[in-house]
């Protein structure tokens, strides 16, 4: 014998498609303050085995010991950015980016395989100025014979890529070091 319906039922799919939906909407956590700019497919990275933080903080550490300026940066959200820099002493600079002699790094970390991260670094350039165009779509990588990318590959190099929170980060040797600046 057949049970009598008591009130008001919904078909199965009204009641779940509003459940999925709201469990998605809840998931997603959009304060981040890393910027929607991805790196360009041929800059420098490595795998490291650390997770998003602490791989974070050896790019961090890493850059400190070049005595790279970092402008902003996001242990959290694995992203580091310099202020435009004079790319012959690396000091933030307040000339006009254009051209390859101002330059802008940028750093992201990305979560890799389980507990590996991926850091990725960039160094940008402008080549003209445009102000119809964003910022971003007027940026060039610099040439891999660039003196900041040499650095910056020898900055990547001297990462620590093992599980080992101690390792220390080798300073830049005198040969490969910024010039002294002869504007004075």
């Amino acid at each position: 014998m057949r049970r009598p319906r008591l009130g008001f039922l919904l078909p199965r799919h009204c009641v779940i498609f509003p459940l999925v939906f709201l469990s998605l909407l809840i998931s997603c956590n959009p304060n981040t303050t890393r910027p929607r700019v991805v790196p360009f497919p041929e800059d420098a990275s490595i795998e490291v085995h650390a997770k998003l933080p602490a791989a974070t903080e050896r790019l961090i550490r890493a850059l400190a010991v070049d005595s790279i300026p970092i402008a902003v940066q996001s242990t959290r959200d694995g992203w580091v950015e310099t202020p435009w820099l004079n790319a012959g002493t690396l000091r933030p600079t307040d000339a006009r980016p254009i051209g390859a002699d101002v330059v802008r790094i940028r750093g992201w970390v990305n979560p890799a395989k389980e507990g590996f991260s991926t850091i990725i670094v960039e160094a940008a350039y402008r080549p003209y100025a445009d102000p119809s165009l964003p910022g971003r779509e007027l940026e060039r990588p610099v040439p891999k014979d660039h003196p900041v990318q040499v650095r910056l590959d020898s900055m990547l190099a001297r990462i620590p890529k093992g599980r080992s929170a101690t390792a220390t980060l080798v300073p830049v040797p005198d040969s490969v070091s910024q010039k002294p600046d002869s504007s004075h």
